[in-house]
């Protein structure tokens, strides 16, 4: 488990001093950045922004909603389109560190998960099960996990009951006599060329 974390973990853990509970802290904490992912951004207009955003309240710059139920990217995305009387982005610089550094990779926890849905939903017993009958019986219980709905509180609708036939199966068959098709038109193609040489 070690070697999956990476060697900079103080760096990320940095990341937690962008949300706005933190920036509107009565003392924010902007040297606790990761300045160091700065990268080609003014590093000196990210610390001047930053302080000048610790003087302002939350509510004085995001009226539609309170600190506790904003995300962190749709509050960064808001601030970034606050401009000053010249009509310059006031905090252009600080927004774009903020939105670089939670576009980082972190983590593939998002793909494992998709993967370990699929092993449970791929099992040695349904082997046979063709891609696009894995990827919908994924598409619905990924959407169910996240929508919190279980399958037993699910009323289909009459459309659904009316597709529910036999017709159902037959389009991986379909697919797979595409796909067979077009195997049988490479080999010819092959062959061909061997002809020709």
């Amino acid at each position: 488990m070690c070697n999956r974390l990476p060697d900079n973990l103080q760096v990320i853990e940095k990341i937690k001093y962008l949300s706005p509970a933190e920036c509107f802290n009565q003392f924010p904490k902007f040297s606790q950045l990761p300045i160091e992912l700065s990268g080609c951004i003014d590093r000196d207009a990210i610390e001047s922004q930053g302080r000048q955003l610790g003087s302002f309240n939350f509510n004085e710059l995001i009226t539609d909603t309170s600190i506790n139920d904003i995300s962190i990217a749709k509050f960064w995305i808001q601030l970034s389109q606050i401009m000053t009387a010249p009509g310059e982005y006031q905090f252009r610089e600080l927004c774009q560190f903020a939105l670089k550094i939670m576009s980082l990779p972190i983590s593939n926890v998002v793909v494992e998960r998709v993967f370990s849905v699929m092993n449970i939903t791929k099992t040695k017993i349904r082997n046979r099960m063709g891609q696009q009958m894995l990827v919908a019986l994924i598409r619905i219980k990924i959407h169910n996990q996240v929508k919190k709905i279980c399958c037993t509180s699910f009323t289909p609708t009459a459309e659904m009951l009316k597709a529910f036939n036999t017709k159902m199966y037959d389009s991986d068959s379909s697919d797979n006599l595409q796909i067979a098709n077009l195997h049988n038109e490479e080999n010819e193609m092959l062959k061909f060329n061997r002809i020709i040489k």
